[in-house]
């Protein structure tokens, strides 16, 4: 947990810094490959590990759908219909990878981009 709430706090302030060194560089007509390829690699294991963890709560809310589907109100055994209600209420919250204070998935990972930008915006208009 604790390491995925430093993914995302590191992300959110090493990606504007990163952009604004790559936009200092190309106003001075260089091309610093050091800091693309740094933004391009926090970006993306900020995205891998979101996406994974939405990817967890889909399968979750399907497992939910295909447990609900599969006919359980025709069976005629009370036994097996208490068991299926109780794997429905089971599952009436997906799982999740979360972090310290947010869920890891997507909407984590567009508000860390806005969170971003935002500091990049900042940061702009103060040194330019």
């Amino acid at each position: 947990m604790i390491l995925f709430e430093y993914q995302i706090k590191l992300a959110v302030f090493l990606v504007p810094f990163a952009l604004f060194q790559i936009f200092q560089s190309l106003y001075r007509l260089e091309v610093n490959t050091e800091f693309i390829a740094f933004l391009f690699s926090c970006t993306i294991r900020l995205f891998l590990s979101c996406y994974n963890g939405n990817l967890l709560v889909l399968v979750g809310m399907k497992l939910r759908e295909s447990i609900y589907c599969c006919g359980w109100e025709k069976q005629s055994n009370i036994k097996i219909r208490k068991t299926v209600l109780f794997m429905l209420t089971r599952c009436n919250n997906p799982p999740s990878i979360r972090s310290v204070f947010y869920p890891v998935n997507l909407e984590t990972f567009s508000e860390a981009c806005r969170q971003s930008y935002a500091i990049f915006n900042i940061m702009n208009a103060a040194w330019s």
